[in-house]
């Protein structure tokens, strides 16, 4: 879980106004503007995978923060997913992490084409 001013710092990082923070009765408002600064500003790429001399990945929480939001970086899939996961975990959400096969021009490969997925279970509201 990220703490407050960790929070802060991310809000901060993708130009999230401070006095919009929490998500009260519009959660999936919330969510969606939070889904859509994060692409904007934390993008995929895989330059670590390809480019790091001892291919050092870490999917650790805190190493996730620094990398993307202390040293403004994206990262690969898993990177990201894991990253917003604990975002969205630290907001109070209830987030599951699971795995995706791509769908190419063969059909589905196996799992190692796989992709990291986040499944938000939102509150239920009635009129």
């Amino acid at each position: 879980m990220y703490t407050e001013t960790q929070l802060g710092q991310y809000f901060d990082h993708i130009g999230y106004p401070r006095s919009a923070h929490g998500h009260g009765e519009d959660a999936l408002g919330f969510l969606a503007e939070l889904q859509l600064r994060n692409l904007a500003r934390v993008p995929f790429e895989d330059v670590s995978l390809h480019y790091s001399k001892h291919r050092l990945l870490s999917l650790d929480p805190e190493d996730l923060f620094e990398k993307i939001v202390v040293n403004s970086r994206g990262g690969y899939c898993m990177e990201v997913n894991c990253f917003f996961g604990t975002v969205l975990r630290s907001l109070g959400f209830t987030v599951t992490s699971v795995g995706g096969r791509v769908n190419g021009p063969d059909g589905y490969g196996g799992w190692y084409t796989a992709h990291a997925l986040l499944l938000l279970q939102l509150p239920r509201y009635t009129e």
